[in-house]
């Protein structure tokens, strides 16, 4: 019931999208080094619109963009790659706005039942899962948990697996390197 740092998804993301990496990362984000393990996965992120501006932040004292690896993943993130991911064509991603994006994701219960949801997330808000010298940090709010992604996930791909015809071609399994 962790939170998923945002970076962690992409790992787990793209397999549920049948989906590799790209090199070389074209430095984009400041907080993404060339070498680093999920470059791959952001650059590929990038050439097929995925992520939504609204996800990124900017370094106020250098005007650089900021990708977040390592922030908490909020559900509306979350909901924002997958319902991306589910539109074939790429000029309508850049288009899609987030609620459009919350919209969707409802229609297709992508996260199941919202109101289900809320019941059993707000059970772990009072609950401590791990020791405290864990520094286990439990996700509440709008901090999506691990449990919920792959959840997710697993939804996606039922719901993608009936609709596969509307995927991005060429997709293959491929590691990111």
């Amino acid at each position: 019931h962790a939170v998923m740092p945002r970076a962690q998804l992409l790992m787990v993301m793209f397999k549920a999208f049948r989906m590799a990496g790209k090199r070389p990362y074209e430095n984009r984000f400041a907080d993404i080094n060339e070498y680093d393990w999920d470059a791959g996965y952001v650059q590929a992120l990038i050439d097929e619109e995925l992520i939504d501006d609204a996800t990124i932040a900017e370094d106020k004292a250098t005007g650089k963009l900021m990708f977040r690896p390592d922030d908490p993943l909020k559900y509306d993130e979350f909901i924002s790659f997958l319902v991306r991911f589910l539109e074939k064509d790429i000029e309508k991603r850049k288009k899609l706005s987030m609620e459009e994006c919350l919209k969707k994701a409802d229609e297709l219960k992508l996260i199941g039942d919202k109101e289900l949801n809320k019941e059993w997330k707000q059970g772990f808000d009072i609950v401590k899962c791990m020791p405290e010298k864990e520094k286990y940090e439990v996700a509440k709010g709008d901090n999506i948990s691990r449990a919920e992604v792959y959840a997710g996930l697993s939804r996606f791909m039922d719901i993608a697996g009936g609709i596969e015809s509307d995927l991005p071609s060429g997709l293959d399994i491929h590691p990111v390197h």
